[in-house]
């Protein structure tokens, strides 16, 4: 089985009525037009104008191409030269660029030490270490909890008191 994502037409507009898409449909307008992807240079003026609110530095929106792989970088390395390879009309690179200008510290950690991993073992090789920092930057979500008795609950693993009991929590003392 091959899994086909569907392009952005395709796609039901109702899903970006819901966190996290809403809010950034706040701060990135051109979300809303869902009958085409934004544009490299659409995305790289979203991190210019970024970096001008915060002062926080991003690398560079840039076309992923073949000239541009020329150079032999590990993926990470380009990044900490300040260069972010993003494919054009693809979901993952687009998601991955928005994180980039949502929660930039957090993504600079994980390059910074992606890359640590990399002058270490070199570039043909991934430590676990890495496929679990791939593994978070890619699927993973920060809880905030606030509560020592839902962490508790989370500890031991105990879905069912915190995510069905403890559902008043969530949003109050809890949240992703």
């Amino acid at each position: 089985m091959r899994l086909v994502v569907p392009s952005i037409e395709f796609v039901d507009s109702s899903l970006f009525e819901h966190l996290p898409f809403s809010d950034w449909l706040a701060d990135y307008a051109l979300l809303a037009d869902r009958q085409r992807w934004p544009s490299i240079d659409e995305l790289d003026a979203l991190r210019v104008g970024a970096m001008r609110i915060d002062g926080i530095d991003r690398p560079q929106i840039s076309a992923q191409s073949a000239d541009l792989l020329k150079d032999g970088l590990h993926y990470e390395e380009r990044i900490l030269r300040g260069q972010l390879a993003t494919r054009e009309n693809n979901w993952h690179d687009l998601l991955n660029a928005l994180v980039w200008l949502r929660y930039p510290r957090i993504k600079h950690a994980l390059n910074a030490a992606q890359c640590a991993d990399i002058v270490e073992v070199g570039r043909r090789q991934r430590t676990r270490a890495q496929c679990a920092m791939t593994h978070f930057d890619e699927g993973g979500a920060i809880v905030l909890c606030s509560d020592p008795g839902l962490l508790a609950l989370w500890d031991s693993h105990d879905w069912q008191g915190l995510f069905w009991r403890e559902r008043s929590a969530w949003g109050v003392c809890i949240a992703v």
